[in-house]
C-alpha cells in the first residue's frame, strides 16, 4: 500500500511539474510569436551586472538578480542559436538548477525564471545546435588547459547542456540519426565520468543516465520500453531525473541500441 501511495504521489508531482513547464512555454510563445522572417546577427549576450561586482551586491535578493539577468527582447530575438546557447551557459543564476529535489524540478524552475532558456526551447534549430555543442565538449582534451576549479566548472556546463537537451521540446525534435549520435556522446561522457576522480560528483553520472533514458524513450527503442513498462522506478527517473539504482542497465541498453543502428 505504501509503495502504491508513493508511486501515486510521485506521478502527481511529475504531472504538476510538466503542467507548469508547458504553461511557461505557452505563455512565452504567446508573448513572443515566432516570425518567418526572424534573423540573427548577434553573438552571446554580455550580462551588464555580474556576480561578485558591487552592483550585484546591491540587488534585492534573488528576485532582483533574476530581473537584471533577463535579456532585452530586442537582443534576445537577434541572438544566433549558437550565441544563445553560450548565453544560457553563462547565465549568472544557471546553477539554481541544483537547488531543487530533482533535475527536472531544477531545470523547470530556471526555465520559468529566464527568458533565454525559454527562447532556446522554441528555436527550430536548438536540437541540432545543442547536439553539436555537446559533441564538442570533451573533458579529456581540455583538462590540460584548465585548473581543477575551471575543470569542475566546465564539467557542470556539460551537465547543464545534458539537462537542456533532455527537455521534451529539444529531444523530440531530434532525428533518429541525431538521437543515435546523442547516445554515443552520452555513453562516452558517462564512461569518462566513472573514471575521473576530479568528477566525483554524485549527480554527474545521474544526469548523463537521465539524458540517455529520455533519448531511448524518444527513439521508442523496444528493449528499453520493455524495461520501462515494468519498472516504476525507471518511469519516475525518466520523468524527473530522480536517483535511479541501475545505471549499468541503462548503459547496457544504450550500447545495444547503438550496436543495432
Amino acid at each position: 500500500m505504501l509503495k502504491k501511495l508513493s508511486c501515486y504521489v510521485a506521478r502527481v508531482s511529475i504531472f504538476l511539474i510538466m503542467a507548469a513547464l508547458i504553461a511557461v512555454m505557452v505563455g512565452y510563445v504567446a508573448r513572443h510569436p515566432i516570425e518567418i522572417g526572424d534573423w540573427y546577427d548577434l553573438n552571446a549576450y554580455d550580462y551588464p551586472i555580474k556576480p561578485g561586482t558591487d552592483k550585484w551586491k546591491t540587488l534585492s535578493g534573488h528576485p532582483g538578480m533574476v530581473e537584471v539577468c533577463q535579456i532585452p527582447t530586442s537582443v534576445l530575438r537577434r541572438l544566433s542559436t549558437d550565441g544563445l546557447i553560450e548565453t544560457v551557459l553563462t547565465y549568472p543564476l544557471i546553477y539554481d538548477v541544483w537547488a531543487y529535489n530533482t533535475p527536472q524540478e531544477g531545470i523547470s524552475a530556471v526555465i520559468s525564471q529566464f527568458n533565454g532558456l525559454q527562447e532556446l526551447l522554441i528555436r527550430h534549430d536548438s536540437g541540432a545546435k545543442l547536439l553539436a555543442k555537446y559533441t564538442s565538449m570533451d573533458i579529456e582534451s581540455i583538462r590540460k588547459d584548465l585548473s581543477n576549479l575551471e575543470l569542475v566548472d566546465y564539467y557542470y556546463k556539460v551537465k547543464i547542456v545534458e539537462m537542456v537537451i533532455a527537455q521534451q521540446p529539444i529531444v523530440s525534435n531530434l532525428s533518429t540519426n541525431q538521437i543515435g549520435d546523442l547516445v554515443i556522446q552520452a555513453l562516452a561522457k558517462g564512461k569518462q565520468e566513472q573514471q575521473e576522480d576530479v568528477f566525483s560528483v554524485s549527480s554527474g553520472v545521474q544526469i548523463t543516465a537521465w539524458l540517455i533514458s529520455r533519448a531511448l524513450k524518444q527513439a521508442n527503442y523496444g528493449l528499453f520500453l520493455e524495461t520501462f513498462n515494468e519498472d516504476n522506478d525507471l518511469q519516475i527517473f525518466v520523468a524527473t531525473g530522480f536517483l535511479y539504482n541501475n545505471y549499468d542497465k541503462l548503459f547496457e541498453l544504450a550500447n545495444r541500441f547503438i550496436a543495432n543502428k
